[in-house]
């Protein structure tokens, strides 16, 4: 194995603990007295946490996802900032 390639495999790794772990909080009911779009927005804030601890790629680019996928997806745009 080459190097090169042992570095892309940690990426992939890294990667898919930033969207598997928010994943299956998904897949979790929603805690009781909690609202179901706080629920998924912790999810994708935790994902966010999980990319900045990991650092699958840069930065900027996991907190500009974040933000992205609550704006687009949850129509939460004063949420995400």
């Amino acid at each position: 194995m080459m190097m090169g390639e042992k570095g892309m495999n940690s990426k992939i790794i890294k990667s898919l603990i930033c969207l598997g772990v928010p994943g299956i909080v998904l897949l979790c009911p929603t805690p009781a007295g909690l609202k179901l779009w706080a629920w998924q927005l912790f999810a994708v804030y935790l994902g966010a946490v999980l990319g900045l601890i990991l650092r699958p790629v840069k930065e900027p680019i996991v907190l500009i996802t974040a933000m992205g996928v609550v704006s687009l997806c949850f129509k939460q745009t004063k949420v995400a900032l």
